[in-house]
């Protein structure tokens, strides 16, 4: 109940508020992943990335095939431009989860930044293959890309964390 009410929270500005909520749910149960991940999820909407990343850490500690939790380490890895970590993270998610749309962005955006634009693309191509709601957003945010690149300035565009 604690981790539902904690995820309603986090979408509001109340996040600090979403973030003390998952720590009470993780006093209940310290092995509970989900609300490590999540609690991950608050604390970098909060712009805390370094705590972000141990919460993933400790999710993936109490549920090492936990694709959601990958992902979201190397959208955080992103942020913190720990580039090669985060292509592991997130190729790991990708390996758990094979159909798992998010993560064959978070890939593309991690490779856009490494400069490996023909595999960026194709990494993003089978996330609009796999779910094609993203096609509208992911259009949008490769232009806004092909923009930044070209003036050389970064968007920082990466997808949210995944909550559960």
């Amino acid at each position: 109940m604690l981790g539902t009410i904690a995820v309603l929270c986090s979408g509001l500005e109340a996040a600090g508020r979403g973030a003390d909520l998952y720590d009470k749910a993780i006093s209940f149960q310290p092995d509970y992943a989900y609300a490590w991940n999540n609690r991950g999820v608050v604390l970098r909407d909060l712009k805390r990335p370094d705590e972000a990343l141990t919460c993933y850490d400790k999710a993936i500690s109490f549920q090492p095939d936990y694709a959601y939790a990958w992902n979201n380490r190397g959208v955080v890895l992103r942020d913190l431009k720990r580039l090669d970590e985060a292509m592991a993270s997130v190729d790991k998610a990708i390996a758990l989860k094979p159909d798992y749309p998010d993560a064959y962005d978070n890939r593309g955006g991690v490779l856009q930044d490494l400069k490996r634009l023909d595999e960026a693309m194709a990494s993003v191509d089978k996330a609009i293959a796999l779910n094609a709601q993203f096609r509208g957003s992911l259009e949008q945010s490769w232009s806004r890309a092909a923009r930044s690149q070209a003036t050389g300035r970064s968007d920082g565009q990466c997808r949210q964390g995944h909550r559960t």
